[in-house]
């Protein structure tokens, strides 16, 4: 009767302990199990922090260059050792690619895009790199300007190269310039050789007989090296309808220099107007010295640049939209009528002038500027 006792008893112990293994590796899967869930969700293993940066928004986008920067906050608890901005033109732009590197540490700064092609789209980040990372800015998309198309609606265009002979030829239309008491060509231009007018009176280039369209929108622009500042109004060059030198009050667009040589841009559409339409700057011109002048007439307003830069603190006075049309009229360089007078010996232009051009529509700054080309000046063809 022992046996079966014991039987039983060894059939119990067994079921008790393999109820206990299988309770115990229940509860063990579970604990793991639950470890992991945690583990997840209260970031056990945490990635070390990277900085915190803002990218700035692009100013000054020109055909190939444009200004941005970025803002960093913070630098995640380990120093910032390269910041910066990268872009391309395919979005989120990584510092594997172009970039800029603009100094270390937290706080703002400032980054130049540079050698863009025109009329491009363009994404921008800026970046802050520490010892756990990089860190990048919201994406910011821009677009590079077109090339401008300085040909059109260009007039005429006279690059004054010819070095020899008594007339100045039009690169681009028919309005040739005939010598008027004998002017010199020099070598040393802006661009290859240029007119000179000298430092006394009387001598000019001049076209009698042009027309012109329907409009109320000029450029006129051109280099200029003043010799001589005793005149009281350097007439640079301009338009008239008067075939007549002495045909006071007729309609005209100029460029000249003030008395105290400031530029000044005129517009006169009336006979026997009072006044006409212009602005005087407020940049004195200095002698000796190339300088690229241009007068704006658009729809009436008067704007006038200095070397590519507006120069444009003083106010228009007598605004005038009225257009312009120039029938039997003339075309002169190195002088032009004053709205109230003839040519006279007071207002010559004394010097030397290059590369000038007449457009009938009124430029841009960007086109402005690329005439300018940094100072080395350009010279048609564009």
């Amino acid at each position: 009767m022992k046996t079966p006792i014991l039987k039983s008893t060894f059939r119990l112990t067994t079921i008790i302990n393999v109820s206990s293994v299988f309770f115990l590796m229940v509860s063990l899967m579970s604990f793991f199990v639950s470890g992991c869930k945690d583990d997840d969700d209260n970031n056990t293993f945490p990635i070390a922090p990277v900085a915190e940066v803002t990218t700035q928004n692009v100013i000054g986008i020109t055909q190939t260059d444009a200004t941005t920067g970025g803002i960093i906050t913070s630098d995640g608890g380990s120093t910032v050792l390269a910041r910066g901005v990268c872009w391309g033109t395919i979005t989120s732009p990584t510092v594997s690619g172009q970039k800029t590197i603009d100094g270390t540490g937290t706080g703002s700064f400032t980054s130049n895009i540079t050698g863009l092609s025109p009329n491009t789209s363009y994404f921008v980040r800026a970046y802050a790199t520490n010892g756990n990372g990089t860190a990048y800015g919201q994406q910011i998309s821009f677009m590079t300007n077109q090339v401008p198309d300085l040909n059109n609606s260009l007039q005429s265009y006279w690059k004054l190269d010819e070095i020899s002979g008594t007339t100045a030829s039009d690169a681009v239309g028919s309005w040739d310039l005939s010598f008027v008491a004998t002017p010199g060509w020099s070598l040393a231009g802006k661009i290859n050789g240029c007119i000179d007018f000298g430092t006394v009176s009387n001598r000019y280039l001049e076209r009698t007989g042009i027309g012109s369209g329907d409009t109320n929108t000029y450029t006129l622009a051109a280099w200029i090296n003043l010799k001589d500042s005793s005149a009281n109004a350097k007439m640079i060059m301009g338009i008239n309808s008067g075939i007549s030198v002495n045909n006071a009050g007729a309609a005209e667009v100029k460029i000249y220099l003030s008395t105290d040589n400031k530029l000044v841009a005129s517009y006169h559409t009336q006979n026997g107007q009072l006044a006409p339409m212009l602005r005087i700057g407020t940049i004195n011109i200095p002698i000796n010295n190339w300088v690229h002048v241009a007068g704006v007439i658009n729809n009436g307003n008067v704007e006038l640049y200095i070397n590519g830069l507006p120069d444009n603190g003083n106010a228009v006075t007598n605004i005038d939209s009225s257009n312009l049309v120039f029938t039997n009229g003339r075309v002169t360089l190195g002088t032009a009528r004053l709205f109230s007078g003839s040519y006279n010996t007071a207002r010559w232009f004394r010097g030397e002038i290059d590369e000038a051009g007449i457009w009938t529509r009124p430029l841009p700054a960007d086109e402005i500027q690329t005439l300018y080309n940094s100072g080395n000046g350009l010279q048609y063809p564009f």
